[in-house]
């Protein structure tokens, strides 16, 4: 059994609540780049390189299982024409100023002529195929939930406005995004593979204080909902996921039962972020968690991890696991984790997670030490794994990088 499996098994294992510790993974292709010194314009141009760096720095820091993730945001939006804004070193982004669909009568550019084939598609889905090879796990497929991809070709500002003065225009466009463009690419990714059980849409755009209730619950879940009815697979479900900015609402519980409702669907289950789980405590989602029966995931505040100090990183991931751990289905998330993270510090992170997530869990915490095992750099474990190779990785990326010493 390869580490990949034998990671995915405790995974696995722990969100269904026969725990043997907390499990930990991590958003952090960023991050990742930043360790291999490689440019923006080659990482997420390059399938060998974005999953090979991403599966090396998933390993090098212990994480249990990898996080595959890219610029999920733009990929529909390119693929059917929308300008993006490309950066030296950090990941592409939609340019806001330049919506593809500026009005009415744009609404016939909403359609994927190519499925596949158009735009940055082709990387994708050989990006998949060998996270497969690689690490003998069947990838969750990737979307941009159509409210975001809505945020994307309309601009959030418009679409905004759109919901508030012309709602049937705002539906109509959400239809088309479902209908003639996310249904035909999430049907050209399953067959690519086949072996994969669930596809996540990532909507971050759908939350507070972006969009109220009443909004998500109209404009957010049905299409969602939409995509996994019309995709008609039961062994392979849509879900969204992404969601925070519960802490902004006199009454959170509403927003996270809807988060339950909608991301149903996903590995993940629950996922609440920081810093609303810093500002409403854990015990409010770990009670909607408990409700539902589905795994908690709690995601560490990005800026915590880069900035630190040590002592404040273990403290907050003592305080989530004594609260949140009991009865099982908890994983920590290091959500977005920025370029210029200093590696120890999460080398300290995952070390705190170790410590305090062994099952049976500690009664007194307080007593329990963090011992963070001195590693070597990113360039060292590069070079060694270049001489123990099992994945059977190409390192054809080396000739741009400038790996972190």
């Amino acid at each position: 059994m390869n580490r990949w499996i034998r990671g995915a098994q405790v995974f696995g294992n722990a969100l269904a609540g026969q725990p043997e510790r907390v499990p930990v993974l991590a958003q952090m292709h960023d991050h990742a780049m930043f360790l291999a010194g490689l440019p923006a314009s080659r990482f997420y141009t390059d399938p060998v390189a974005l999953i090979e760096v991403e599966l090396l720095a998933t390993e090098y820091y212990d994480f249990d299982v990898p996080f595959l993730f890219w610029d999920v945001y733009n990929i529909e939006a390119e693929a059917i024409g929308q300008k993006l804004k490309f950066h030296p070193r950090s990941m592409p982004d939609i340019d806001q100023t330049t919506p593809l669909v500026k009005n009415e009568s744009d609404l016939d550019k909403v359609k994927l002529l190519n499925p596949g084939q158009a735009g940055r598609m082709p990387q994708v889905l050989e990006s998949y195929a060998l996270h497969l090879k690689y690490s003998g796990l069947p990838p969750v497929l990737q979307l941009c939930a159509p409210f975001s991809l809505a945020c994307g070709i309309r601009s959030y500002t418009g679409l905004i406005s759109d919901i508030k003065t012309r709602p049937d225009f705002a539906h109509e466009l959400l239809r088309r995004i479902c209908d003639d463009v996310l249904l035909p690419w999430l049907k050209v990714q399953y067959d690519a593979v086949p072996s994969t059980t669930s596809v996540q849409g990532a909507d971050a755009w759908a939350s507070p204080p972006n969009v109220n209730l009443r909004i998500f619950e109209e404009f957010v879940e049905p299409y969602i909902y939409r995509l996994d009815e019309k995709f008609a697979n039961p062994n392979c479900r849509v879900g969204g996921v992404a969601y925070w900015g519960e802490s902004y609402l006199k009454n959170p519980v509403d927003f996270i039962e809807a988060k339950v409702r909608v991301s149903k669907n996903t590995p993940l289950g629950l996922l609440c972020l920081d810093p609303d789980v810093e500002r409403i405590g854990v015990q409010v989602p770990k009670e909607v968690a408990t409700k539902h029966s589905v795994p908690l995931i709690l995601g560490i505040n990005a800026l915590l991890i880069r900035s630190g100090p040590i002592e404040a990183i273990i403290q907050r991931i003592k305080e989530y696991i004594a609260q949140g751990a009991p009865g099982g289905k908890l994983g920590i998330f290091l959500n977005s984790l920025p370029a210029d993270t200093p590696p120890e510090h999460i080398h300290a992170a995952v070390a705190a997670i170790r410590t305090f997530g062994r099952y049976p869990l500690a009664k007194d915490m307080d007593a329990l030490e963090v011992k963070i095992p001195p590693r070597e750099s990113f360039a060292e474990f590069v070079r060694r794994k270049q001489q123990d190779n099992p994945e059977g990785y190409t390192f054809s990326w080396l000739d741009e990088a400038h790996l972190k010493e």
